[in-house]
């Protein structure tokens, strides 16, 4: 969850929202939201992310606004490194991805899922 305080009165989707109240978003359910990411939005598909959402607000991973996550960048540059490093030496599987379903703690995990990792060239 997102918090934050309203500073002053103001209206937002129709809904009066009072200074002084506080207003929450959820990533998770925004991330999954069928108007942003059409009618499947738990699919895996990466290339949803080539091109800019119609909303500013449809994917925040790391929050928004000047209390965004300040490690935003360097998260992201340490990403495409390691992604592409490991991504030219060895192929990935798993025979349970179709079926995983994230872990509910205070925050999202990955669930207990065995990965096939082999170098490249050497597929059995």
């Amino acid at each position: 969850m997102i918090g934050r305080k309203a500073d002053i009165d103001t209206r937002c989707g129709g809904i009066e929202i009072p200074a002084g109240c506080t207003v929450t978003i959820s990533p998770y359910i925004t991330h999954r939201h069928p108007a942003f990411w059409g009618p499947d939005p738990d699919a895996f598909r990466p290339e949803r992310h080539e091109q800019r959402s119609a909303s500013r607000g449809a994917w925040l991973p790391f929050g928004v606004g000047p209390r965004m996550c300040l490690g935003l960048g360097y998260a992201l540059a340490e990403m495409d490194i390691a992604l592409s490093e490991l991504g030219q030496r060895f192929t990935f599987h798993s025979h349970d991805a179709e079926s995983a379903s994230p872990r509910w703690r205070f925050t999202l995990g990955a669930p207990p899922m065995p990965v096939d990792i082999e170098p490249l060239g050497h597929r059995r």
